[in-house]
């Protein structure tokens, strides 16, 4: 997800560049955003590897990625993202 929002700052720096500051602020927080996270997370990287599995039950797991993904939500809105669906 952290590659992600570094792909977004790069677009949210284009769309300050054509349109400037003011306009990219009213475009960013009008735009739509979905978030797609969940269930396809624990089902590849918890079952399939074993990297997670040694440090984390499968509750603990899941909170572990609720707390990324609250991260992101917030990062994403300090970048100006103002609605936000989540899907997962």
């Amino acid at each position: 997800m952290s590659g992600q929002l570094e792909l977004f700052k790069e677009c949210i720096k284009k769309i300050k560049g054509a349109v400037g500051e003011e306009r990219a602020a009213t475009i960013i927080s009008k735009a739509i955003y979905i978030v797609c996270t969940g269930s396809n997370d624990i089902s590849s990287t918890y079952f399939s590897t074993p990297f997670r599995r040694p440090h984390y039950d499968i509750n603990g797991y899941a909170e572990f990625n609720a707390r990324y993904a609250n991260q992101f939500l917030q990062d994403l809105y300090g970048l100006g993202a103002r609605r936000i669906g989540l899907y997962g």
